[in-house]
């Protein structure tokens, strides 16, 4: 009875994300759309590209022998090292990191420049959404 709970309890709240997403696209009230369905896909390809770009980077910098992250556990498997290359990526670009896993040295100054990007990303894609609906509009 719990599990079921929990399961219609997810169900609904990923069907309320979902419909808060369809209307950046499409808001009932307003006859024209708010941003093309490409604009979000365009930022998931860019956003996509940029966490596992850095997250190689942070790898290959470290198989070469230079620390740029410390990991609370070992990563014993070179495809769980990948993956936590890539979640320290995402974390970087997305927020400002759990802790679980810190850059040092060298990376400290390439989690900075990903930092930055992430809190850039957003403001260029507003930007270019209005610029987009200005001249939808004229």
């Amino acid at each position: 009875m719990e599990k079921a709970v929990l399961i219609i309890l997810l169900i609904t709240t990923s069907a309320l994300i979902v419909r808060s997403i369809w209307m950046l696209f499409k808001h009932p009230g307003i006859k024209e759309h708010l941003m093309p369905v490409s604009h979000l896909l365009i930022l998931f390809i860019v956003y996509g590209t940029i966490i596992s770009g850095f997250g190689l980077i942070y790898a290959l910098i470290s198989l070469m022998g230079y620390p740029v992250i410390k990991l609370e556990l070992n990563q014993s498997d070179f495809f769980s090292f990948i993956e936590a290359c890539i979640y320290f990526s995402s974390t970087t670009i997305l927020s400002v990191g759990y802790g679980d896993i810190v850059p040092v040295g060298a990376g400290r100054w390439i989690a900075a420049l990903q930092a930055l990007i992430g809190y850039l990303l957003p403001i260029a894609f507003v930007l270019s959404s209005v610029v987009h609906h200005n001249k939808m509009a004229k």
